[in-house]
Formats: C-alpha cells, sequence, structure tokens
C-alpha cells in the first residue's frame, strides 16, 4: 500500500468523521436513522480492512464517536442495559432500578474484582433510598468500587468473579459479609487463609445478624464442570435470574508483566500478547515505509494480539450460551469500556488515568461484545 493510498483513505475518513460530529451536534440528528448509517459504514470498514497498527488513529477517533450512542441503548430484548466508559459509573443504573427487590447473583467479567473501599460508604443506603444518586456517584469516584459501591448501597449478594488466565489469584468458594463501622463498611470473609481475598479484612467468626453471602472467583477461560455447576447452582438458589456485569479488561488489558510481586502488593496485570502503540512518525517523519521491518512486525504482533481477544471473546459467549441454555438469562446487563476518555461530552467518565483497555482497540472489543450477547438475548 503506498503512501498516496494511504493518505486518500484518511482524508475520506477525516471527511466522513466531520459529518458524524456533525450529527452528535445537532439534537434533532443525534442517533438518526444517517448518523447511524454513516457511522457503521465507517467502523464496517475498519473491519474488513485489518490494519489496527496502520488504522490506529481511525480506530481511536472512531471509538471517540461512537460514546455518544450510549445512552440510546438502554435494553437488550427486554433486558435493562447500561454501556459506560468507567466501570462505576454502573451506580446510578443499579441505584434506579432498585436492584435491592432482587437477590439475584452477581457474575462479573472482569480482570480486577473491583471492591475497593469506599469512603463514608455508611451513607449509600440512605442515598439510595432517597434516590440521592448524584451524592453517591461522588462517593463512588474510584472506578475500582464498582462493585462494592452498588452493594453497599443496595445490598450484599451471591457474586462470582470471572477472572481471565492472567490474573494469578486463586480460585475460592467462600462466605463473606458486610461489616458496618463508624463510617466505612468493611468487606469481611470467614476465611483467614486465604489473604487475598476482597479487601484483605478477615475474622475468625461471623457475627450473629450479619447477612452471610458466598463469594467465588474462578478462571473463567479454563472453566471447570464444576464452576460451571456451582455457577448454575448459585444462579438457581437465587430466583434463577443473575446479573451480568462485563468490564472489556477482562479481553484485553494493559498492564505490567505478571510475576511473584503480584502477592505481595497486588498491581495492574496486562493481557498476553499485549502490543505498546508505536508512533512511527517518530522514526520516518515523511511516513510509513510499507518495508519497514519494525513495522511489518507490529502489525503482525497485533494480528496475533486481536486473534487471541476473539479467542477470549468467543469463549465467553460460549459460556452465556451454555448458562441460557440451561434456562437462566440476566435481569440486568451492565458493560464498561475501561478506558482513559478526554473531554468529549462524557462529563462524568474524564479522568488522567484508568486506560486499563487501549483506545486503538477499544471499539472492535466493544462492537464484538455487545454484538454478540444482542445476538444471545435479543428475543428474550
Amino acid at each position: 500500500m503506498d503512501l498516496q493510498t494511504i493518505d486518500n483513505f484518511i482524508n475520506d475518513f477525516s471527511i466522513s468523521i466531520n459529518k458524524l460530529i456533525k450529527y452528535e451536534m445537532n439534537i434533532h440528528q443525534l442517533n438518526s436513522h444517517k448518523h447511524q448509517l454513516l457511522f457503521n459504514d465507517l467502523l464496517y470498514k475498519l473491519f474488513n480492512r485489518k490494519k489496527f497498527g496502520l488504522d490506529n488513529e481511525c480506530w481511536t477517533e472512531l471509538y471517540l464517536r461512537s460514546l455518544c450512542f450510549y445512552k440510546f441503548k438502554n435494553k437488550i430484548g427486554n433486558i435493562p442495559l447500561v454501556l459506560v466508559t468507567k466501570h462505576n459509573e454502573i451506580l446510578p443504573f443499579y441505584f434506579k432500578n432498585k436492584i435491592s427487590k432482587t437477590k439475584n447473583t452477581f457474575i462479573h467479567w472482569d480482570t480486577h474484582p473491583d471492591f475497593n473501599e469506599v469512603n463514608f460508604s455508611n451513607k449509600l443506603p440512605y442515598l439510595y433510598k432517597n434516590n440521592l444518586i448524584d451524592e453517591a456517584q461522588k462517593l463512588v469516584w474510584d472506578i475500582g468500587s464498582a462493585n462494592s459501591g452498588v452493594f453497599f448501597g443496595t445490598g450484599i449478594r451471591d457474586t462470582i468473579w470471572c477472572m481471565p488466565s492472567w490474573v494469578p489469584d486463586k480460585e475460592t468458594n467462600i462466605n463473606y459479609f458486610f461489616k458496618k463501622q463508624k463510617f466505612e463498611y468493611k468487606i469481611m470473609t470467614n476465611s483467614i487463609k486465604d489473604k487475598k481475598s476482597l479487601l484483605e479484612e478477615f475474622t475468625e467468626g461471623i457475627n450473629k445478624g450479619e447477612e452471610i453471602k458466598t463469594y467465588s472467583k474462578v478462571h473463567a477461560e479454563k472453566m471447570s464442570k464444576k464452576s460451571l455447576e456451582n455457577m448454575l447452582n448459585m444462579i438457581r438458589a437465587n430466583g434463577n435470574k443473575y446479573i451480568l456485569d462485563i468490564d472489556l479488561d477482562y479481553f484485553v488489558c494493559n498492564g505490567a508483566k505478571k510475576d511473584k510481586s503480584y502477592f505481595r502488593e497486588p498491581y495492574d496485570v496486562s493481557s498476553p500478547h499485549r502490543i505498546e502503540n508505536i508512533d512511527f512518525n517518530q522514526l520516518l517523519p515523511r511516513g510509513v515505509d510499507k518495508d519497514n521491518h519494525k513495522y511489518l512486525k507490529y502489525e503482525h504482533d497485533l494480528k496475533i494480539e486481536v486473534r487471541e481477544i476473539n479467542k477470549r471473546i468467543n469463549h465467553f459467549l460460549n459460556v452465556l450460551k451454555y448458562i441460557k441454555k440451561k434456562g437462566f438469562i440476566p435481569s440486568h446487563i451492565s458493560m464498561c469500556d475501561s478506558t482513559n476518555v478526554h473531554f468529549i461530552g462524557c462529563q462524568t467518565c474524564n479522568s488522567v488515568s484508568n486506560n486499563y483497555v487501549p483506545l486503538n482497540l477499544a471499539l472492535f472489543v466493544h462492537t464484538k461484545v455487545f454484538l454478540g450477547i444482542n445476538k444471545i438475548f435479543a428475543n428474550t
């Protein structure tokens, strides 16, 4: 592919991006049929080109343009849905849906447990009861407090953390409960052996009157028949439905390479085959040389990573199909991108950190996961 062909594609893409922005800025045309058609045309052009290195900026820009559609996608079939960029922003959705009325099992697909502490979390039940959602969201500002924030407000429930293969935590199945202190709730477990459980708060016994639930951790990519059956039993025990919560960093995640220090001070681990973005204009100011060895290797490595991501997505969808075949569907679905978004009208998701899912792959992963889930549950 010569530079003229590349530049012509970029210029045509830029013209269409500017049209998308005009649709976004016009309240009467936002999410219109023409707006969606133009966006989908660009999206599938990128899918068909399969040049994730060369088209890096195009993927990133189109992802940022895609966020304006999220507020219009609020159901899959009859299942309430929320799409967010920062995981803690699922809180308003679950507060508004009054999930305290059900005890459905919470099934959480993520590289992280998202059970971080919440300062002044004792206020959350009151804020939930009185529908003071904005105040609650200010308390639950940490992306790593997505689950703890929701649970402290709406009540404890059986939880399954579906971990990807690169998370070195051991699988476990333990009792846990909330201990109310002066200003915060603490998450406690009756297992003093598992010293990486939840928030590392431990007790040898459970206080009388505490509501006890089960917390499971499973490596979902190699899920055993026993783990699958345990998941089904937990769903059966809690109303035959489950809450499906997905963080896209389950499929690809920035971070450090895994080593023994993870167990001394847990840090963010990266997914296998994670490829760092390369700006070739720093090396070749005149453009990308198609015969440049470093560029060719970059494209080759990205294709390997995308292939592995596709495997993870397909396995995830197959698990959901299996659960559905057994007669269980979600009561609610939340899906988080875990990207680092800046100043684009996403009023509460701006951040200087939390770039777990690479921006150039976020739209690819989001699209495949969303369409897969939609196909499974669209007729429910």
